[in-house]
């Protein structure tokens, strides 16, 4: 690495050279916002991925097994694949606010929004509003 403008260290040719402090900056406990579309898509996650991955698991649980009404030939690779699916869709409010947020309050939010949005998913559709 060479010295410029941005080079904090000693000079590659003098290390007994002084070393310059380092620029100050934000306190050690105060970070920056999370912006507001990361927020958005976590939630988004949270409420629409649990109800989706319930659709999904019954369903490869029921092609899995080929019994519903009455049995048929079973399709283990298909089912176990909406089975696969429907954990993702579970687990996708948690893994966006991991990769968004980068906070552990906001995954652990995250996680308790799991049933709160298989809750409203499953209202909305007692009640017919889907």
């Amino acid at each position: 690495m060479t010295a410029g403008p941005g080079y904090y260290g000693p000079p590659a040719d003098d290390l007994r050279a002084p070393v310059r402090p380092l620029p100050a900056g934000q306190p050690a406990g105060r970070r920056d916002p999370v912006e507001p579309w990361r927020v958005l898509l976590v939630v988004l996650g949270c409420l629409v991925g649990p109800p989706a991955g319930a659709v999904a698991g019954f369903f490869g649980a029921v092609t899995y097994s080929g019994c519903f009404f009455s049995c048929d030939d079973p399709q283990p690779v298909l089912g176990a694949s909406l089975v696969l699916l429907g954990l993702a869709l579970l687990l996708a409010g948690p893994l966006l606010a991991a990769a968004l947020i980068r906070r552990a309050a906001a995954v652990g939010l995250a996680v308790l929004g799991i049933p709160v949005g298989l809750v409203v998913g499953f209202a909305a559709l007692r009640f017919g509003v889907v």
